[in-house]
């Protein structure tokens, strides 16, 4: 959530700005989704917590990276399109597992 509310919260001056924000909502929300459905087509007939908890498990030491790395970004206080774009291809690498 916190992500998605420094996506939206991006000043944008004119045309290319505002476009360049929109394509990262976007691509956030891909991810997202491509998170989700991995998720679910690895769950089987397992309980959704466990199917998360070993895609989690899988992938440790990236999701570790990627959570001190918005975490990073979090006390450095303020985003712009630079930083928001590291934080969506570290999340990009979580997929690509």
């Amino acid at each position: 959530d916190w992500l998605r509310d420094q996506v939206e919260r991006l000043g944008v001056e004119g045309r290319w700005q505002a476009m360049a924000r929109n394509s990262m909502r976007e691509n956030l929300y891909f991810l997202q989704g491509q998170i989700t459905q991995q998720v679910l087509e690895a769950a089987g007939r397992r309980p959704p917590d466990k199917a998360l908890a070993d895609w989690s498990e899988a992938r440790a030491d990236r999701l570790t990276h990627v959570h001190d790395t918005i975490s990073e970004m979090r006390a450095h206080g303020q985003m712009d399109f630079a930083t928001l774009g590291v934080a969506l291809q570290e999340i990009r690498r979580l997929i690509q597992v």
